[in-house]
């Protein structure tokens, strides 16, 4: 990879040109979680009420990832940070999120439900996954070598970002349900 000194092809630092990116991001993942609370607020009881475990899983999630894109963006943020410390914080911050990830997807897994409701919760955890993945190998060989992987970053961000989005239209399908029901 690239030394933090790094310029890119026009000349300009290899921060300055990420800047953009991490701002959008960021924006984007925290009007998106604003939106979140919005909905959950609305539609409390179909979300966290009793018996709605399932719903409660799947706003944690799209809770978590878009929380985890603010996260890096702010981080990506922070002027002068060393690379090192920056994957430092980024790997910590990454595995707290990884074990929450998994203590969801097992408990999809192993509660009630026939093998298709299992297998449809593994395809939901799968995106929120790969690009905790992603951050996770980059932050570390960020944390060890000192090299930029910004660029990965960006990567698993993206992920995470269209992950959380496909979680969302399913949350969001599952209260449309459960407020038809109730009516």
């Amino acid at each position: 990879m690239r030394p933090a000194s790094a310029c890119n092809p026009s000349g300009a630092p290899f921060m300055a040109t990420w800047s953009s990116f991490f701002s959008v991001i960021g924006s984007a993942a925290a009007a998106l979680l604003g939106l979140l609370f919005v909905v959950i607020s609305i539609n409390a009881p179909a979300t966290l009420g009793p018996g709605q475990d399932h719903s409660r899983r799947l706003a944690e999630q799209v809770f978590q990832n878009y929380l985890a894109a603010l996260w890096i963006a702010l981080l990506n943020l922070i002027p002068d940070t060393p690379l090192a410390t920056l994957g430092k914080l980024t790997l910590l911050i990454t595995l707290i999120w990884v074990a929450w990830a998994l203590v969801r997807l097992y408990q999809g897994m192993t509660g009630e439900g026939s093998v298709q409701y299992r297998l449809r919760s593994l395809r939901l955890h799968m995106g929120s996954l790969i690009g905790y993945s992603m951050l996770t190998l980059s932050a570390l060989h960020m944390a060890l070598s000192g090299e930029d992987e910004r660029d990965w970053f960006a990567f698993a961000v993206i992920v995470l970002m269209f992950s959380a989005t496909r979680v969302s239209w399913q949350f969001l399908v599952r209260i449309a349900r459960a407020n038809a029901d109730g009516s």
